[in-house]
């Protein structure tokens, strides 16, 4: 840990650098003591990426006058303290390109993987770029896209032009005469453009130039302090660097030297920038989407929030505002995105279902863009989908699923067409929980509660797809496109009362391992939590060895088995009992060897062929037919 006092801008600031897990908690609750004190609930944020694998090495949060520098990977788990801090939506958070350096960080998180390859996470109040909240607040457009030095440059005329006689004030003017301070910039060269004042003196005073070029252009005489001058242009070149520094620093470092501090390349870059930050919402926080207009005779106020972290305060102004009503009334209106017309249908009976979807689909040739909004309400006791919300610019169909009892050629045709874009909130996890429970429901037509389990893995072990099968329904889940392990998932995979068969998972899967009776399985995707256990896997080979009383079947293949059990299926079983069993089944090509040529498949992919869908559940489908016939051997229901 190291403490360290730099001058930016004439503010001393006080930089800490947090290594150690242990020391986290106190100076976070010294820096949120410091935020108090400030009077202005901003936070300027930064990130220290590095370049080889992107991780975040540096958390960077910064005060008026107090900075914290975190070393995330030092950090073995995620302290209260700094979850208070990040989660706090009192607190803005201002930063300047953050997503563009972080490729994981989402709307309100970042991940990030501590030495000790625990996989960590935090969650905070949302970051507000800087250029946006500018071009917002000061009502320039083009400031969305402009760097740090024109913004800060535009800033500072802007509070110049704002400010008041008594502001002004604090800028050291005496005797006309004022001083023009460059300090600490070693081996650097300045040009200093100071515009035209009247009847003034200029005193340049240069402190610690070694080897300096300084540039003063004076068109009159003039006394002003740098850190002061709005219209000031100092430009300092990257190439004279400090001689003892040769190189970016290195961030895993235990200590930093106070050139280090600094060094434009180094901590300071990031203290530097933040603290511009800082400098720009801490004067016009309050006036963020401040509109003053003039309505019937009256001036109004008018405040656009587009912030959850200033909300709380503009309502508590609106409340405050109402005192001086004679009546506590308050206008309310909505505004739409648009001001279209939508045409909504309820379709609840399947004879006018066809008639309505020729309908839609017109109104969707007629719309000009192939975009289909899409969408699915869930029954929350049994998971079924009992609304399906299909809406194009100007027409909506609400479809009644339970009324629909058998899938309708005309809206295959629409779900299917490969030339619209369907577009969704949410929908994988909603179609998924219908899924899983149309799985669940289809073990109740099987003899046996049993369903088989593969994996088809990416070549570095990680598992790109799932594939769970009864005897009817087959589900292929895309684990890369889960964010984390749906509920209704997890439960399933977790029900004691289904048997799992798989054939090789061990194999697939080397981080398979048993804890109080649920299999463990690491999908390798530790940046999104994904992690699933299982109730019980069952290797096909041994459930077939012990069921039959062959421990020959222990190294045997799908092909193998599969004979073996269909051999003694046929002279264990009635004419009736194999009656219940689908007939397709009896059809099953077990060799892959059998199965179609076909090249690997793209599993990226969003649709495959029919040949393909054939390859990818063969296994898993030849497990649940083996372990249905093996635990249902005389048995009229195993489960």
């Amino acid at each position: 840990m190291g403490i360290y006092e730099v001058e930016f801008q004439g503010t001393k600031v006080k930089a800490i650098l947090v290594d150690h897990e242990a020391a986290l908690d106190s100076k976070i609750a010294e820096f949120k003591t410091s935020l108090q004190n400030q009077g202005c609930p901003v936070l300027g944020i930064d990130f220290k990426v590095n370049s080889c694998d992107n991780k975040v090495e540096l958390l960077i949060l910064c005060g008026v006058n107090h900075c914290l520098l975190i070393k995330l990977p030092n950090i073995h788990s995620y302290p209260r303290s700094l979850e208070e801090v990040l989660s706090d939506g009192n607190l803005c958070f201002v930063g300047i390109g953050i997503r563009d350096k972080i490729p994981g960080l989402t709307l309100e998180s970042v991940y990030w993987k501590s030495d000790a390859g625990e996989p960590l996470s935090f969650y905070m109040s949302r970051i507000v770029e800087v250029c946006d909240l500018a071009a917002k607040v000061l009502k320039k457009p083009k400031l969305c896209k402009c760097g740090l030095a024109e913004l800060d440059k535009e800033v500072r005329i802007n509070s110049t032009v704002a400010s008041t006689a008594s502001s002004t004030s604090s800028c050291p003017v005496m005797d006309s005469k004022v001083k023009v301070e460059i300090a600490s910039l070693p081996n650097s060269k300045v040009k200093v453009e100071i515009a035209s004042l009247p009847d003034s003196k200029v005193t340049v005073g240069i402190a610690s130039l070694l080897d300096s070029k300084v540039n003063v252009e004076i068109n009159s005489k003039v006394t002003v302090e740098i850190a002061s001058l709005p219209d000031s242009k100092v430009k300092a070149e990257k190439a004279s660097l400090p001689e003892m520094i040769e190189c970016i620093p290195d961030w895993k470092a235990v200590v930093f030297s106070d050139e280090e501090i600094k060094f434009e390349y180094g901590i300071n870059l990031r203290i530097h920038v933040v603290l511009i930050i800082i400098a720009i919402p801490m004067k016009y926080l309050s006036k963020i989407g401040t509109y003053e207009v003039d309505f019937q005779g009256a001036k109004v106020k008018a405040i656009l929030v587009t912030n959850e972290a200033i909300l709380e305060a503009k309502i508590a102004e609106l409340r405050s505002s109402l005192q001086r009503q004679k009546c506590s009334v308050v206008g309310i209106d909505f505004k739409l995105y648009t001001g279209t017309k939508v045409k909504a249908v309820l379709v609840d009976h399947e004879a006018t279902l066809d008639a309505n979807i020729a309908e839609f689909k017109t109104s969707l040739q007629n719309q000009g863009c192939p975009v289909l909004g899409i969408d699915f309400k869930v029954n929350s006791c049994d998971q079924k989908v009992e609304l399906l919300i299909l809406c194009g610019v100007n027409h909506c169909l609400l479809i009644k699923l339970p009324n629909i009892h058998s899938y309708p050629r005309s809206l295959a045709e629409v779900l299917s067409d490969r030339n619209l874009c369907s577009v969704g909130i949410g929908i994988r996890d909603k179609i998924l929980d219908a899924k899983i429970a149309e799985l669940r429901s289809s073990l109740q037509r099987q003899k046996c509660s049993v369903v088989g389990i593969d994996f088809i893995l990416y070549t570095g072990k990680k598992a790109k797809l799932m594939i769970l099968c009864s005897l009817n329904v087959c589900l292929i889940i895309k684990l890369a496109k889960l964010h984390s392990t749906p509920y209704n998932l997890k439960n399933f995979l977790e029900d004691k009362s289904v048997c799992f068969v798989g054939n090789g998972i061990r194999d697939k899967l080397p981080s398979l391992t048993s804890v109080n009776d649920l299999w463990r399985i690491s999908l390798f995707y530790p940046e999104k939590h994904l992690s699933i256990s299982i109730s019980g896997v069952v290797e096909a080979c041994d459930l077939a060895s012990m069921v039959m009383k062959k421990s020959n079947l222990c190294n045997s293949g799908l092909a193998e088995m599969n004979k073996e059990v269909r051999i003694n299926t046929v002279a264990s079983t009635t004419a009736s009992s194999s009656s219940s069993l689908p007939p397709p089944v009896s059809k099953v090509q077990v060799e892959k060897a059998n199965l179609p040529v076909i090249t690997c498949p793209n599993w990226n992919a969003v649709g495959f062929s029919d040949e393909e869908i054939k390859y990818v559940i063969h296994d898993a489908y030849t497990c649940c037919f083996i372990g249905d016939r093996l635990l249902g051997l005389g048995n009229d229901r195993c489960f």
